[in-house]
């Protein structure tokens, strides 16, 4: 299965980069290939709609803290299946691919 989702991964940053070649694409959380590694926000971060986000591992963000998306704000996991963002303060979103 890892063998096969950095290759997909890469043919969809490239289906990405010339769809929306004009917005910048930032990996948040641990890196790309981490698994279900837990990566914890603890600083006020803004996703901006000018970018594009790939959220990788399990994105926890401190309850102390604030995650802002602006609307049109395109973000992708890095999973082919899911990804998630939890929030200490009992919140989870979570995207699923439907099959």
């Amino acid at each position: 299965m890892r063998r096969l989702l950095v290759p997909v991964l890469l043919a969809v940053l490239f289906f990405i980069s010339t769809v929306h070649a004009q917005k910048p694409i930032k990996v948040i959380g641990p890196g790309i290939g981490a698994g279900r590694t837990l990566y914890v926000q603890n600083y006020n971060r803004t996703l901006s709609k000018d970018t594009i986000y790939i959220l990788t591992g399990i994105y926890t963000v401190d309850s102390t803290y604030t995650l802002t998306i602006e609307p049109g704000t395109l973000v992708l996991g890095d999973s082919l299946y899911r990804f998630c963002l939890q929030f200490f303060s009992s919140y989870q979103l979570c995207m699923h691919r439907s099959q």
